[in-house]
């Protein structure tokens, strides 16, 4: 799963983000997220919290949506190497 974050998601919708996360990480399905977050304005423990171990590698953090693109081969890289963990 690729979860994009902006700058509400971290702060008005914490406690919706974190139940999304472990709802998708606890199913059957042993699902693994990748976190893209845009903007400047970030919580780094959140988005750590609600993205697959090792989260260094699993999330990106972008100033702006123009930068998206530079994004799709190392989500492909990450998401194809077979590496992602379910978060909890």
């Amino acid at each position: 799963m690729i979860r994009l974050c902006g700058h509400q998601s971290n702060c008005r919708y914490r406690a919706a983000t974190l139940r999304q996360a472990r709802l998708a990480a606890s199913s059957e399905a042993d699902v693994g997220i990748v976190t893209v977050s845009v903007s400047s304005f970030i919580d780094r423990q959140l988005l750590a919290s609600i993205t697959s171990y090792p989260s260094d590698r699993n999330l990106f953090i972008l100033t702006s949506v123009h930068n998206l693109g530079d994004l799709v081969q190392p989500i492909k890289r990450t998401i194809c190497s077979g590496t992602l963990f379910s978060v909890y």
